[in-house]
């Protein structure tokens, strides 16, 4: 059954990817639980780290319009027509339609930690867009997202 469902996985490509994605996100949010590794937030954290969010989530929403137009002004090649490219458009559309509603719910106040450990694992911050935090706050992210990608890399 298991080896079915590898086989499965291998011959899906991009699912895998976003489903390892999401299973390791939700690893890191376990484990963030069970070790009480998060700190209190004032209102004035949680105002800053919003904007923060924001920043990375329009770096993502840039990064899509790039690949979008190019895909729209790449030349047709062998039998593709305009038919088949608009399909990829409304499809690849539809899943950043999905991203996108699950990346707004990183403005929840429960779900702030993770949004901003998620963007900084997907390259969509730098440690230069925590300047607004105060230092203490600045400091804690960045050594919980060092530990967090040491943790990572020991898994692989």
């Amino acid at each position: 059954m298991q080896q079915e469902k590898t086989k499965i996985l291998k011959n899906a490509g991009k699912y895998v990817i976003i489903r390892f994605r999401i299973l390791f996100i939700s690893q890191i949010y376990v484990y963030l639980c069970s070790k009480k590794a998060y700190m209190e937030l004032t209102k004035q954290d949680r105002r800053v780290l919003k904007d923060i969010i924001r920043i990375g989530i329009l770096r993502r929403c840039e990064e899509w319009l790039t690949e979008t137009s190019t895909l729209i002004n790449k030349e047709y090649v062998d039998d593709e027509n305009a038919f088949e490219r608009c399909m990829e458009v409304t499809k690849r559309s539809r899943d950043f339609f999905k991203e996108a509603m699950r990346r707004e719910d990183y403005y929840r106040n429960t779900m702030i930690e993770l949004g901003i450990e998620n963007l900084l694992f997907e390259g969509y911050l730098t440690e230069t867009d925590f300047v607004k935090c105060r230092e203490e706050l600045r400091s804690y992210i960045l050594e919980r997202h060092q530990q967090l990608k040491n943790m990572r890399l020991e898994k692989q």
